[in-house]
Formats: C-alpha cells, structure tokens, sequence
C-alpha cells in the first residue's frame, strides 16, 4: 500500500484536476475547463516539467504522478533499489520516473537515464544539477519512426554512454513498446554490458501472446506481423512500426538469453489486453538478472 502521504497527495490531485478544479483556491470559473491551463501552477511543484513537455508522454497530471510512483515501488519490491544503488534508465523521457527517484536515490548512489528527446534531457539537467548532482541526463539522437523520425543515429548501433559494469539496476519502462526486434535484441547487450554482476533489469513490454484480437484493448490493434520477424514481432501500423510494437515470449526470452539474462524472475501481467482480472501496469512487467554474478 502507498504511504498516507501519497494517498493525501493523490486524494488532493483528483479533487483538483478530475471534474473537481472548484476545489483549487487558484482556479476561476473561467479558466475552470481550459485545456491551456496547467495544473501543476496550482500544485507549485518546481520539478513538474512545464506543460507543454509532460504531454509528450502523459495527457494529465495524475498519469505523471501514478506511472513514476508505480515504477518507484517496483523497483524497490522487484529489484533492490535503496539509497545506494546506481540506476539507469533507458529512455528517460522528461523526468517521469527521476521525479520520484530523487527520494528515493541518496547521494552515495547514482541515476543515468538517457533519451531522445533533446528539449526534455536540456530541460532535466538544468533542474536537477543544483539540488540532486548524483542524478545525470544524456541526449542520444536516434531514429525513431514515431518520436524521433529525424534522428541521425541507428539505435541499432548505438553504444550506452557508460562504462562496463555500472550499474546494480536498470529499467526501461515502455521503451521495447516503440522499438524494433534488431534495436530491443542490442540493447538487451548493451544493458548487460553496463550491469554489475548480478545486476537487475526491470523492462516492460506488450506480450503478442496475450493480444485477443483487433477491438479488443485501448492501445492498437496489432494486426502486422514485423516484416522479417513475422513469428516474434507484430506492429500496430505498417507506415510507422514504431508507433507501438508488441512481442512474442520466446523473443523476449531469447533476447534476454543471448544477452546472458538469466530466466525471467518477476513476470506481471499488464491491463492493456484485457486478458487478466488482476493486472499491475498498462505493460507487462519482466525482471531478469544477469547471469554474470560477482565473486
């Protein structure tokens, strides 16, 4: 269960912004429904990303708050994280889960996360290097067919800005569901590479063997077999496969495998297919160990 302070602070957040904007002492009838407001001025949070760079990932505000306090836990329950691990994080967007890691990661430990998303990583350095020196944001520009169309580098080839053996956990939450079989298959190497022995990887995906066919789910329909991967890989659109992309569980075992992952400790099921009464995330959660551990 979430701390009463959580509870509070969520309780606070839904009276604000779902249908109850009356309650915040700051909103006028007239701006009451306005899409241009932003309910983080009321909030007067200061690591809230200005609107404009949150609604890349997240329409409203409690998503922001819900999905980084999701990830929050499951890294503490799933993988260890205390106030010295070294963390990254693959594809960091604009802070969503580094938002709730700051209490979470004290200064004897370390958080990376790395995106494509030039704006939000300058934004991210910017607020954080004052209070929070241990938290650090790269800029990587690669191609993405739906977020990053223009990027100048094949993801496929790229190479983690870190050194061998960095980190104790690693996470990519909803990252494998915007990218390729070639992409994902390097960078579960590239992800063990940058490990500790014996390191932790939490990652999420949308499992093809759950799907229930078209209509079935809120996400996308995933109708098209990637073409080359036509048994592990199916696409919701042809035009731009990365818009989402779920997997098979023998791909991901075998990525995971061929990386030297041992077998999937943890596997949550996700909400998005509809298939399970009790689901934890949208995605389905995996958490492997590598194989390498430490003497």
């Amino acid at each position: 269960m979430f701390p009463l302070r959580v509870k509070r602070k969520w309780e606070y957040l839904r009276r604000c912004v779902i249908g109850g904007r009356s309650h915040c002492p700051n909103m006028t009838v007239e701006n009451r429904h306005s899409m241009d407001t932003d309910p983080a001025e009321l909030i007067g949070d200061p690591f809230l990303p200005p609107i404009h760079l949150r609604r890349r990932i997240s329409h409203h505000i409690m998503g922001w708050y819900r999905w980084g306090t999701e990830f929050s836990c499951y890294l503490k329950m799933y993988c260890g994280l205390n106030k010295r691990s070294h963390v990254l994080e693959i594809g960091c967007n604009v802070g969503r889960n580094a938002y709730p890691l700051r209490s979470d990661i004290g200064p004897c430990g370390s958080y990376n996360g790395f995106d494509i998303d030039a704006e939000g990583i300058a934004y991210l350095q910017e607020l954080y290097a004052p209070g929070y020196p241990q938290f650090h944001f790269t800029h990587a520009d690669l191609h993405n067919t739906h977020y990053n169309p223009d990027g100048i580098e094949a993801p496929e080839h790229f190479r983690f800005p870190y050194d061998d053996d960095s980190f104790d956990i690693a996470f990519a939450a909803s990252i494998f569901t915007h990218m390729l079989p070639n992409t994902t298959a390097h960078y579960f190497n590239e992800t063990a590479r940058t490990l500790k022995p014996g390191g932790v990887f939490l990652c999420t995906f949308f499992v093809r063997d759950y799907y229930q066919g078209k209509g079935t789910n809120t996400f996308g329909d995933f109708e098209h077999d990637c073409p080359g991967f036509e048994q592990s890989c199916s696409v919701v659109s042809l035009e731009n496969p990365e818009l989402l992309t779920a997997y098979s569980l023998d791909a991901i075992a075998k990525f995971a495998r061929d990386a030297g992952f041992e077998k999937a400790c943890t596997h949550l099921y996700g909400r998005w297919s509809g298939k399970f009464n009790n689901p934890f995330n949208d995605q389905e959660i995996l958490v492997f160990r590598h194989g390498r551990i430490g003497t």
